[in-house]
């Protein structure tokens, strides 16, 4: 079996974390509860990058993702991520499981 996954990682603007970390949650939630495709949504920071979140998105399938990228949570997310992001890293993989 494998599934589609997303490894994000954001760089925020200075002093807009706790904005993005609540857009990101949001997203994350509703991802999980309302999306049938959404295997994993993970939303992560690390102690030595304050400025930083990680997401690690799964999905059955590219086309789960892409019903992703057209839902209303989505939509909110976006619309944060694109007034404080400064930049993402975005890597595209295939996950290989029993």
């Amino acid at each position: 079996m494998t599934a589609h996954a997303i490894w994000i990682k954001f760089t925020i603007k200075e002093g807009c974390m706790d904005e993005f970390m609540e857009a990101s949650m949001y997203d994350a939630k509703h991802s999980m509860a309302d999306e049938p495709a959404c295997q994993h949504f993970r939303v992560m920071t690390k102690e030595d990058e304050p400025n930083a979140a990680y997401f690690l998105e799964v999905y059955d399938d590219k086309e789960g993702h892409a019903t992703h990228r057209t839902m209303p949570h989505y939509a909110v997310f976006a619309e944060v991520a694109g007034r404080l992001v400064e930049n993402r890293e975005r890597t595209e993989l295939l996950i290989h499981n029993p």
